[in-house]
């Protein structure tokens, strides 16, 4: 099974790869923690929950607490969901 923290690196190499600076655990002024924040060069925020278990995924009723911080908002999971 794949970890949050596995899917966390991939997820950065990715937004790096996008032009995206990426910061791990990113707490917001609504006191939510972001999985993964980042960055964009023309100043776009783009928020990432990370999901593990199918459970996890369909309970998280949290997400939309993030929504007025960010312009792009993903969930991201492990290849054999």
């Amino acid at each position: 099974m794949t970890t949050a923290a596995e899917v966390a690196r991939g997820v950065s190499r990715l937004l790096i790869q996008e032009g995206f600076s990426p910061i791990l655990e990113f707490s917001l002024a609504n006191g939510r923690r972001l999985d993964v924040a980042a960055l964009g060069a023309d100043g776009t925020v783009a928020g990432v929950e990370i999901k593990v278990a199918i459970p996890d995924l369909k309970g998280d009723a949290k997400w939309p607490d993030y929504l007025e911080f960010c312009e792009l908002f993903y969930f991201a999971i492990p290849p054999e969901f």
